[in-house]
């Protein structure tokens, strides 16, 4: 299956892309996106173990099972003050 990041609430890669396609095995979890995404871009590793996770205007939990051509919208971690 494919899925859809959106990196555009974050910033763009280095290719400068703000929507990456991601290939998954149907079953896929968000855990398991967040792991592949760790291996194609590395510089992003830390804000993929801290950012959070929307489909659909949700949050999503890292169990969550992913579908076929679903977006999923990282959002920067931030803190207040």
């Amino acid at each position: 299956m494919t899925v859809i990041v959106d990196l555009k609430y974050y910033k763009k890669t280095a290719a400068g892309d703000v929507e990456l396609p991601v290939q998954l095995p149907d079953g896929a979890t968000l855990g398991d996106l967040i792991s592949k995404l760790k291996d194609m871009l590395p510089e992003l590793r830390r804000e993929l173990d801290f950012g959070r996770y929307i489909i659909d205007g949700r949050l999503i939990a890292f169990d969550t099972v992913l579908s076929d051509n679903c977006t999923v919208n990282l959002l920067y971690p931030m803190s207040g003050g």
